[in-house]
């Protein structure tokens, strides 16, 4: 099994992962670890060590080890404003932290023991949308989320969503 924090940087080129992309959204991947596979890429996947160039229709994934290797009080403030933006932010991580009430100010709620940690928030309605995903197979983790995301993104259109799932 891979450990989670691999997961965003190593995993992410799984091709499940890519077919499941929407050429209408970026994803962008922030992290500082070199891709150990580099094939099946698609344009709409970035990665990148830094917020910069961060559009406001992108969905972000933050590799658990880049955050903590970050300045804390600025690489929070610039997830919160992600996540204040209305950017689906899901973190590949050991712990939620990074996207947790104390860092975001939003209301959250999150399993302790999971390898995927999604945020959505809604600026429009005030809603705010979380999920822990756990899988066996760690890569499978994240194509749920993944997936999770594109779902909350098709709610917000058609006005149905489920609150903070666990």
């Amino acid at each position: 099994m891979t450990d989670a924090d691999d997961v965003a940087a190593n995993d992410v080129a799984n091709p499940a992962f890519v077919e499941i992309t929407d050429n209408n959204r970026n994803i962008v991947v922030l992290t500082d670890r070199p891709m150990t596979r580099s094939n099946g890429f698609n344009e709409s996947i970035t990665f990148q060590s830094t917020f910069e160039s961060i559009g406001p229709d992108d969905i972000v994934v933050l590799d658990g080890l880049w955050v903590e290797a970050q300045d804390q009080s600025t690489v929070y403030d610039d997830v919160k404003a992600l996540v204040d933006n209305g950017n689906p932010v899901l973190l590949v991580a050991n712990s939620p932290e990074a996207i947790s009430y104390d860092k975001i100010g939003h209301s959250t709620g999150y399993s302790p023991s999971a390898h995927v940690y999604g945020v959505i928030y809604d600026p429009s309605t005030g809603a705010v949308y979380c999920n822990s995903i756990s899988h066996v197979d760690v890569p499978k983790s994240f194509d749920i989320a993944i997936q999770w995301v594109y779902s909350h993104i098709s709610d917000r259109h058609s006005g149905e969503s489920e609150r903070c799932r666990k």
